[in-house]
């Protein structure tokens, strides 16, 4: 698999090395999300989306930030490359896709989850591996044969710039809007769920989005208004 090293580290991959607070950590993938949402766009193949959403999942070796929804698999300790949810062993409607950014150094494990495209939240590994077609539904729909190889070997654990890989992030035509913030989605309480300074890692502003949302819209302000509530 290919791998980004520290040295090649890529000006939208934040980088949460030496990070010590919530907020610094918030920060950075704030930024990051800014960059990502607003000036690039994700590829595969002819086909071509704007990233509308994205959740933060990270936890630290040290007790920095040891957020327990983190999954901390072996690919999330690495920098700019495509972590896809147990390698793809999940059922479709059940898996995602995060851009990789850990760092083994630093006892990172971390990703960026690409919880939107085009401001649309259902299947977004389905529409990335299957195209633009209509959404498959949740009864019988399994990966084929095909498919698990695409994402086992042509997309989990590889770079997400590299021109030879199936699925990029590649610069696109630069907009800007107000981002939007809230808690991210589908998470159960669970105990030991808080940050040092108290934060409750399933209640923070850790998605970050160029809209409302149509999932949990309530739940979602305007950013900074969101990050002083």
């Amino acid at each position: 698999m290919e791998n980004i090293s520290k040295s090649k580290q890529l000006s939208f991959v934040p980088d949460f090395t030496g990070a010590k607070s919530f907020k610094e950590i918030q920060e950075r993938f704030i930024a990051s999300a800014r960059s990502i949402m607003f000036s690039h766009e994700l590829r595969c193949g002819e086909e071509r989306w704007r990233v509308t959403a994205l959740e933060l999942y990270l936890s630290t070796d040290s007790d920095v930030w040891r957020d327990v929804y983190t999954h901390k698999n072996p690919e999330q300790r690495q920098s700019g490359t495509w972590y896809v949810h147990d390698g793809g062993a999940r059922a479709p409607n059940y898996s995602g896709v995060d851009m990789t950014c850990g760092s083994p150094e630093a006892g990172i494990h971390a990703g960026l989850l690409i919880r939107e495209l085009n401001m649309e939240q259902r299947w977004v590994l389905q529409r990335i591996v299957r195209g633009n077609r209509p959404s498959f539904t949740r009864k019988g729909n399994i990966w084929s044969t095909e498919e698990k190889a695409i994402i086992d070997t042509s997309i989990h654990g590889t770079s997400v710039e590299s021109e030879a890989g199936v699925l990029r992030l590649v610069e696109a035509e630069e907009i800007n809007e107000p981002l939007w913030g809230g808690p991210r989605i589908g998470l159960s309480a669970k105990t030991d769920g808080k940050s040092l300074e108290g934060y409750s890692f399933r209640l923070a502003v850790l998605r970050i989005a160029t809209w409302p949302t149509a999932k949990n819209k309530s739940a979602m302000n305007l950013l900074d208004q969101a990050i002083r509530s």
